[in-house]
């Protein structure tokens, strides 16, 4: 190679030439930003990022479980007890036996309920009857009074309508073939209960007396409080008594008095026959 072709070689190119391939460069770059500015605007935009919810702090926690306790102790359960009513008083049911007018207060008969002998028991509640009365003679003194022996049948319905424990009776043996007062005064008490039907109570009534009538015959009845022979009144008296206290009878002067019979139509009197003519 000659000198000249070297020089040749080596020398700078032309402005014309540079100034086309720098232009194509620079379109070329702008067609693609182009491009890319275009998919950028018609890509869908990127959801948003879900965020984590912050844990629970300790005391927080502590909070939530305190309180759904304290939820859970007070809401009402369909198990809860529900409260019973308080029975009637003992001595306000045997109020209920008696008359009107024979207590004009709470009568003080608390001690029904203590004693188990019913002979004892029974001569008690006379008194606190005629006590009771303050001098004067009232309509549950003049029932007692008809009483006899049934003064201790009666206590034994009262212990077995009004007290709340199941009563128990001390009363002496019986004779031979007569029925255990003490068993004749259990079924009293238990006939006297709400509830019981008028067939026991009946049933228990007839047992009483028939157990009486045998001490009577054997001369036993000193043991039973040496009450005089019965003369067909005495239970009748007890039949009221104990018809008020098991709830079947009206309480002296209570109740509706029964409407009075309507008397029955008179018959017409029958006509009388006219009387014949006489041929004339």
């Amino acid at each position: 190679m000659n000198a000249s072709s070297a020089q040749e070689a080596a020398a700078p190119p032309k402005e014309g030439g540079g100034f086309l391939r720098f232009l194509a460069v620079l379109l070329s770059a702008g067609a693609g930003v182009g491009v890319g500015f275009a998919a950028h605007q018609l890509a869908p935009p990127f959801p948003p990022m879900e965020q984590a919810a912050p844990a629970p702090s300790a005391s927080a926690s502590a909070e939530t479980s305190a309180s759904a306790a304290t939820s859970a102790d007070s809401a009402p359960t369909a198990s809860a007890a529900v409260p019973a009513e308080p029975a009637e008083k003992p001595s306000l049911c045997m109020k209920r036996a008696f008359p009107d007018k024979t207590f004009t207060d709470e009568p003080a008969l608390e001690f029904v309920c203590d004693e188990a002998n019913a002979v004892k028991g029974a001569s008690r509640l006379k008194e606190a009857v005629v006590n009771a009365g303050n001098g004067k003679t009232t309509p549950g003194m003049k029932e007692w009074a008809m009483l006899g022996f049934y003064e201790l049948s009666t206590y034994a319905a009262l212990r077995g309508r009004c007290c709340p424990a199941e009563p128990a009776f001390d009363v002496p043996d019986p004779p031979d073939k007569c029925e255990a007062m003490k068993a004749v005064l259990g079924s009293i008490a238990k006939a006297a209960k709400a509830g019981a039907s008028d067939a026991d109570a009946t049933a228990a009534t007839k047992a009483f007396t028939e157990s009486v009538k045998c001490h009577v015959r054997a001369k036993m009845t000193k043991s039973l409080g040496g009450y005089p022979t019965p003369t067909g009144g005495e239970g009748t008296a007890f039949e009221k008594i104990y018809g008020r206290l098991r709830g079947v009878a009206p309480a002296e002067g209570g109740g509706e008095k029964p409407a009075p019979e309507k008397p029955a139509p008179e018959k017409p009197a029958p006509e009388k026959p006219a009387p014949e003519k006489k041929p004339g």
